[in-house]
């Protein structure tokens, strides 16, 4: 089991692809802890970013990921490795109660990561939080709206806050600009949700 732990962070991608094949197949990390141990240290001390990246991806398949390894993951130079941090936090962030101080940690990387994919999982994720995450939500949308996918990735999430979401939204003299992208699939989603009194809403946004 050592062995392959140490394989994660291998040159060769054959070899990292399959050591975590087997770890996870095998379950070795959920039966051995010392394994679980060597897993977290490596997705945080690893020489690669490959080797960190799969470390995390392999405690995930293995059942054992914790959440100290997820925050730390989030500030990874690395954007691959920031940007499956950000993914993973996802398991924590669906929790009954949610999680305030990882929905702090990802807002603070809206201002702090300008790479496209930690931008695109951010807005991916961070409709995970519920309401608690869209005010981070919306300054994504006036910071990288114009981004690719973000419009798309950020209105996935909002499962029947579009309204909410474009009423605060607008309220933003940029977001016309910055925001028009979002604005469109967020009032299109609530048009199309067949429940009069959002669709109300939304046509008086739009009327006033």
């Amino acid at each position: 089991p050592g062995e392959l732990v140490r394989a994660l962070d291998d040159a060769n991608g054959w070899t990292r692809d399959t050591a975590q094949r087997l770890l996870v197949e095998k379950r070795l990390a959920a039966g051995m802890p010392a394994v679980a141990a060597a897993l977290r240290t490596l997705a945080t001390e690893a020489s690669t970013p490959l080797g960190r990246l799969h470390a995390l991806w392999t405690l995930d398949g293995s059942g054992v990921l914790d959440r100290s390894t997820v925050v730390a993951g989030l500030s990874d130079p690395d954007e691959r490795v920031a940007a499956a941090a950000v993914r993973l936090s996802e398991h924590f962030l669906s929790q009954p109660g949610g999680d305030a101080d990882l929905v702090s940690r990802l807002a603070a990387l809206v201002d702090a990561r300008s790479e496209p994919a930690v931008r695109l999982q951010l807005a991916l994720s961070l409709g995970e939080a519920g309401g608690a995450g869209d005010d981070a939500l919306r300054a994504l949308v006036l910071q990288a709206g114009h981004q690719s996918f973000i419009a798309d990735a950020t209105v996935s999430g909002l499962a029947g806050r579009e309204t909410a979401f474009v009423r605060a939204l607008v309220a933003d003299p940029r977001a016309t600009t910055r925001g028009s992208e979002t604005l469109r699939f967020a009032t299109s989603a609530a048009l199309k949700s067949g429940e009069a009194a959002r669709i109300e809403a939304v046509l008086a946004l739009a009327a006033a």
